[in-house]
């Protein structure tokens, strides 16, 4: 079992150039999409039934050890589609070469890396032939960047609890119409006792992220199951920070999933 993955630098969100070499010509579905924190919106291929490809430079090598996209390929019938990432120091990038995988319950791709790898270019690639709802494929969001882990996880068990948000209207014959507006999940966590050194590491992720306003990546085991990722938020005013001795904390907080 590994501790759980903080991912929340992101180099997708600073590329020098991005550049879409199967990619939709309306810049409302652009590659300005791809790192923009928003699950709303997205990068579109060009051709129903086709493919969405773009490649990012970053000017030199930068290393990482954490690749994750949001697509559509989940929704494809019998899971045909691919989602493939190159990488390399020359341009088009051919040095590095993987296949992610597309499993038809979750629509996040992942690669952890058992050491980070250095590389100028990053190319992704997802493709799919049948069942996108509107015949297009899509990409959410792109993180490109490296992974932060705590010595210790939080108070076991931390709470995991699913949030509904529903729509009630009242017919004109007197009916309740319940409209599910959106799910999520939320995690409650408590570290006790917390050391300088994590407790450092979680207050730069919370400095970073401003408090709630900008979410970030979390997989709560990527050994047993990395496909078990969530693009995630601190839940408002959940923070708690308390000194208990010198150098030791207590600290809790609940992070949403991100829809």
């Amino acid at each position: 079992m590994s501790n759980i993955s903080w991912m929340y630098k992101n180099h997708a969100e600073t590329a020098q150039w991005v550049v879409d070499t199967l990619g939709h010509p309306y810049p409302i579905y652009g590659t300005a999409n791809l790192a923009d924190n928003n699950l709303q919106s997205y990068f579109r291929g060009g051709t129903h039934y086709s493919s969405a490809r773009f490649v990012m430079s970053f000017g030199s090598a930068i290393y990482v050890d954490t690749i994750i996209a949001i697509h559509n390929l989940n929704r494809l019938t019998g899971n045909n589609g691919t989602f493939t990432i190159f990488a390399g120091n020359s341009y088009p990038p051919s040095a590095y070469q993987s296949a992610l995988p597309v499993v038809s319950n979750y629509g996040t791709s992942v690669k952890y890396f058992n050491s980070p790898i250095a590389y100028r270019y990053f190319e992704f690639w997802a493709s799919g032939t049948q069942g996108i709802p509107d015949g297009f494929v899509r990409i959410n969001e792109v993180f490109i960047g490296k992974r932060i882990t705590l010595s210790v996880n939080p108070e076991y068990p931390f709470r995991n609890e699913l949030i509904e948000s529903n729509i009630i209207n009242k017919s004109d014959n007197g009916n309740n119409l319940v409209y599910n507006k959106y799910e999520r999940l939320k995690w409650d966590f408590n570290y006790p006792l917390l050391g300088i050194s994590d407790h450092t590491s979680l207050q730069n992720i919370r400095n970073y992220c401003n408090g709630g306003f900008k979410p970030f990546f979390i997989c709560i085991d990527k050994d047993y199951d990395p496909l078990e990722t969530f693009f995630v938020r601190f839940t408002k005013n959940s923070w708690k920070d308390s000194e208990i001795t010198s150098f030791y904390n207590d600290i809790s907080f609940s992070i949403e999933e991100e829809k």
